[in-house]
C-alpha cells in the first residue's frame, strides 16, 4: 500500500503468474509488480503517454505510446526502450515501421511465436498487424471511418478499437469497441469480422449477442482454454465476461458506481480500464484506474450453480442446487437479488443470510421485490461470502453464479 500510481492503464503478466507489467500512464512510466513480495520496481520511462501492453516469451515488452504515437518495445533483460513501429506523427500510413503511421495506438496482442505484433489503432478506428520479421505494417480490419459494419478487411468498420486479445489457438483477435459498446471477432485466416457482444447503444444489460449492452470496454483478457473472456468496463464500473461458447455476458464485479469500495461482488465499487488473468486462470488482476490502485479477484472462488421452479408470481427460489466445492465451506453465504424492467436494473438487495453446508445441498431463498415498483420483468439471483485478502490486504468473496441467473416475477 505504501506505492503510489497516477491512472495506471493496461496490464500484462509472466508466464509463472509472479511478474505483473502495467503502463502507468500519467505517470509516463512502465513499471512492474512483484506478485511474490507485493513490491514494485520501474521498467522504464521513456514515454510520452503509455497505455497499451504485450508481453513475449518473458523477454519483450510492447507498449502502445499513446500520446507519442508510436509502438515502443522493451527488452526486459536490459530495460533498453526502443522504437518498434511509428515515426511520432500521429495518422495513418502503412509501409516499413520507420514510415508507417498511428493515432492512438492502444491495445496490443502478440501471437505464440512472436512473428506478428497487433495494434488497436483506436483513433484510426482500425486493426492492424506489424510483421516483426519483415518489419513491415498491413491492415486487418476496418476502413478509418468511425461505424458499424461487418466484413471483410477494409470492408468492414470498427468505432473506437481499443483493446484486442489473441486467443489460445492464434487463430482470432478478440476486439473491445470502446465507442462501438460491442467486443468482436476477426477470424485471422480470412481477417473477417463478426459480432460476439453488444447491440451499439450504451448501458447496462447482460445478456446473449446483440441482447446484451455494453458501456464503453477497455481490455480483454481470454482464459486459456479460450472458453472464456473478461473485460473491463470503466464508463459501466464494472468488470463483465462472456461465454465464448453462448457469447453471453455476465457480471464479475462492481456495483455500477463510480468510486472505490473492497467487499462482495455486489458491494465492490471498480473503475478498471486495465485487466488480465494469471496464467492458470484462477486469478484476474485489475488496474482501477480513477483509484490509482491495483487490485485482485479471486476466480477459484467463483462456483457454478443451477435453480429451478421459480415462475412469475413466486415467493421464493426453490430447488437452488449448490455445488460441491460450495458445500464444503459450511459457510454463510449472502444471497442478493436485483430487479430489471427491461432497461434499467436496481440496487442490489440483500436477503438474510442462509447456511450452505454438505448436508443441505438445496435452498429455499426469498425472492427479493425492489423499489422498483410494478414494472419488474425479471429478477437476477447472487450468492456471495467473503474470505480472501487480495494484494493490498482487502477482502474479496466467494461467489456462487446462478447459470440461468434471470427469472420472471410478479409485475
Amino acid at each position: 500500500t505504501t506505492a503510489m500510481f497516477n491512472y495506471p492503464g493496461y496490464l500484462a503478466i509472466d508466464s509463472t503468474g509472479s511478474v505483473l507489467y502495467l503502463t502507468d500512464y500519467s505517470n509516463a512510466k512502465v513499471r512492474a509488480i512483484n506478485l511474490t513480495t507485493n513490491t514494485t520496481s520501474l521498467i522504464s520511462n521513456s514515454f510520452v503517454g503509455p497505455w497499451g501492453i504485450a508481453l513475449f516469451n518473458d523477454t519483450t515488452l510492447y507498449v502502445g505510446d499513446w500520446n507519442n504515437c508510436t509502438i515502443q518495445k522493451i527488452n526486459l533483460a536490459t530495460n533498453a526502450t526502443s522504437t518498434a513501429a511509428g515515426n511520432a506523427t500521429c495518422g495513418y500510413a502503412e509501409g516499413n515501421i520507420t514510415n508507417a503511421m498511428f493515432n492512438n495506438p492502444s491495445g496490443l496482442a502478440v501471437n505464440t511465436n512472436g512473428s506478428f505484433l497487433y495494434v488497436a489503432d483506436s483513433t484510426n478506428n482500425r486493426v492492424r498487424r506489424i510483421d516483426l520479421t519483415t518489419n513491415t505494417t498491413s491492415l486487418v480490419a476496418g476502413n478509418g471511418t468511425a461505424g458499424y459494419a461487418e466484413g471483410v478487411g477494409n470492408q468492414s468498420m470498427m468505432n473506437g478499437a481499443y483493446a484486442i486479445s489473441i486467443s489460445p489457438d492464434g487463430g482470432y483477435l478478440y476486439v473491445a469497441e470502446n465507442q462501438g459498446h460491442r467486443i468482436r471477432r476477426i477470424d485471422l485466416t480470412t481477417n473477417t469480422t463478426s459480432l460476439i457482444a453488444g447491440n451499439g447503444t450504451r448501458g447496462y444489460r447482460e445478456g446473449t449477442g446483440t441482447n446484451a449492452m455494453l458501456n464503453g470496454p477497455s481490455q480483454i483478457s481470454i482464459n486459456s482454454e479460450g472458453t472464456m473472456l473478461y473485460f473491463s468496463e470503466p464508463a459501466g464500473n464494472a468488470i463483465r465476461a462472456i461465454n465464448l461458447t453462448t457469447n453471453t455476458t455476465s457480471l464479475v464485479v462492481g456495483n455500477g458506481t463510480p468510486s472505490y469500495l473492497e467487499g462482495n461482488f455486489v458491494d465492490a465499487m471498480v473503475t478498471g480500464e486495465g485487466i488480465v488473468l494469471n496464467p492458470s486462470g484462477t486469478k484476474l488482476y485489475i488496474s482501477d484506474s480513477n483509484n490509482n490502485r491495483i487490485r485482485v479477484i479471486n476466480l477459484q472462488n467463483v462456483y457454478d450453480a443451477t435453480v429451478s421452479n421459480v415462475t412469475s408470481g413466486s415467493t421464493a427460489w426453490t430447488n437452488v442446487f449448490v455445488p460441491s466445492s460450495a458445500l464444503t465451506k459450511n459457510d454463510n453465504w449472502t444471497c442478493s437479488a436485483i430487479a430489471y424492467d427491461g432497461s434499467v436494473f436496481s440496487n442490489w438487495i440483500n436477503s438474510s443470510s442462509v447456511m450452505i453446508n454438505n448436508s443441505i445441498p438445496t435452498q429455499s431463498i426469498p425472492l427479493l421485490n425492489s423499489s422498483m415498483g410494478l414494472n419488474k420483468t425479471n429478477e437476477s439471483l447472487q450468492c456471495f461470502n467473503q474470505s480472501t485478502s487480495d494484494i493490498d490486504s482487502d477482502i474479496i468473496t466467494n461467489k456462487i453464479r446462478w447459470l440461468n441467473n434471470s427469472i420472471a416475477v410478479a409485475s
